[in-house]
């Protein structure tokens, strides 16, 4: 599949029934970006910056967050860490001009998915999203099926102890008898 262009039907099914915030400093990157992801998300929220950026994450809790780095207010990199207080586990994607490696090793550090050099490239980018995508979905079908799987275990430990009370009380009433 990596020679293979990336379908945006393919990428619109995976993303389709999923929240993304987008956060960005830059306008026209911005309003860019926002139209390709509102078309290919459920939900798709827009942030100026890290500090808005943060406010919306706990007011929203999307299911990815793909920010750029240097912001004003509050940079990428220190939103993730405050997004990270609320949710260890939320999967981020950076789309940033600079690569520096100072950005690279911190953003690892956080626990980033992704890093998109900009100027975003089409292709580049919708693998990037189709990867975080991919393993978002993953996680939400292992969480169901745990939920699913814990439910089933404590309906067969209730009924258990059902039968046992039952045998139980059967038993006291042949010893009382």
């Amino acid at each position: 599949m990596p020679n293979e262009k990336l379908s945006v039907k393919t990428l619109q099914a995976y993303c389709s029934v999923l929240s993304v915030l987008y956060v960005e400093d830059e306008p026209d990157i911005r309003a860019t970006t926002e139209k390709v992801l509102a078309k290919l998300f459920k939900v798709c929220d827009v942030a100026e910056n890290g500090e808005t950026g943060l406010a919306l994450y706990r007011e929203k809790k999307p299911d990815l967050v793909v920010t750029d780095i240097r912001m004003p207010t509050m940079n990428g990199l220190e939103m993730i860490a405050g997004i990270q207080q609320i949710r260890s586990d939320q999967p981020f994607m950076i789309t940033s001009a600079h690569g520096e490696a100072g950005y690279f090793s911190k953003a690892i550090e956080l626990g980033v998915d992704s890093f998109v050099l900009k100027p975003l490239q089409q292709e580049q980018f919708f693998r990037a999203l189709l990867k975080s995508v991919k393993q978002i979905l993953l996680a939400q079908e292992e969480a169901a099926y745990k939920k699913t799987l814990e439910e089933l275990i404590a309906g067969e430990i209730e009924r258990n102890l059902e039968q046992e009370q039952e045998r139980l009380r059967a038993m006291a009433s042949v010893v009382e008898a």
